[in-house]
């Protein structure tokens, strides 16, 4: 029998900028969902608060969760095409960096 590809079923993509007082719970909610076969994108818009500091703090303890910072400022939907990039699951959902999964 030929094993698929053992990477994630799913890419869930964050994108951040200046959202140290949300992107706790907002990375929480994605990592506490029954479903595990994920990946977590989050990428970074130079942010020049706590987030990128925050994001990390979950990316040490859990693989899952990638952060990429971007060179310069690219603004919203660029810096979403730019997760999307990133991203190596088959199937491809967004979280905002505001926003919390139920």
């Amino acid at each position: 029998m030929i094993q698929e590809d053992s990477g994630p079923l799913v890419s869930v993509l964050m994108t951040s900028y200046n959202r140290e007082d949300f992107i706790a719970a907002a990375i929480e909610s994605v990592l506490l969902s029954e479903f595990e076969n994920f990946e977590l994108i989050i990428s970074d818009d130079r942010s020049s608060d706590r987030t990128v500091e925050i994001a990390r703090s979950f990316s040490q303890k859990d693989k899952r969760v990638k952060i990429f910072i971007n060179g310069q400022n690219l603004g919203d939907y660029p810096n979403r095409n730019k997760a999307a990039g990133y991203a190596s699951g088959k199937y491809l959902m967004f979280c905002d960096s505001d926003d919390m999964f139920f």
